[in-house]
């Protein structure tokens, strides 16, 4: 007996749930330790960019578990919804990589010369961590999307892909 017909449909629930939580969380408390938003204040804007570096592994990791469970599973519409939201959170990514170098140079004209090393230290990495994390999702957003194809397990093309809506 194929091994996902035994798996019951509460823990498919359970697993889509938690890796749901382990994406929501992180960006819940992420807010909730920067609201109100105040996105023309240029100190409030590299905060919560810089704050977002550190925050960003963890909704990955539910992404790739969520990736790897839908396709052990044969979830191909759940693959390709991974594949959408990993897409469009590399181009999310994006907009903050711009942004945050615009505002690193703006914030470094307001800083101590004291402060300089550190606060260019602090920007460069969170900057690295944002580049990782747009080509991580960048690439596992191209790559989920490939995986989900309509394909049978012998490798050839489904002849048919859809529902049948009556015989006729």
């Amino acid at each position: 007996m194929d091994a996902r017909k035994r798996i019951s449909k509460w823990i498919v629930a359970g697993v889509y749930l938690f890796l749901i939580s382990l994406v929501l969380w992180p960006l819940i408390d992420l807010l909730t330790n920067v609201w109100p938003p105040q996105l023309g204040t240029l100190q409030w804007r590299y905060g919560f960019m810089g704050l977002m570096a550190a925050f960003l592994n963890t909704p990955i990791l539910a992404l790739i578990l969520a990736m790897a469970f839908a396709f052990v599973m044969q979830h191909r519409r759940v693959l390709r919804a991974i594949a959408i939201l990993e897409l469009l959170g590399a181009l999310a990514l994006l907009l903050v990589i711009l942004t945050f170098a615009l505002d690193v140079v703006q914030m470094r004209g307001t800083m101590q010369p004291e402060q300089l090393g550190a606060f260019q230290a602090g920007a460069l990495i969170a900057e690295l961590k944002h580049l990782v994390a747009f080509a991580v999702l960048s690439l596992l957003g191209v790559g989920t999307w490939k995986s989900s194809g309509h394909r049978r397990t012998d490798g050839k093309k489904d002849e048919a892909v859809g529902v049948v809506i009556g015989s006729g």
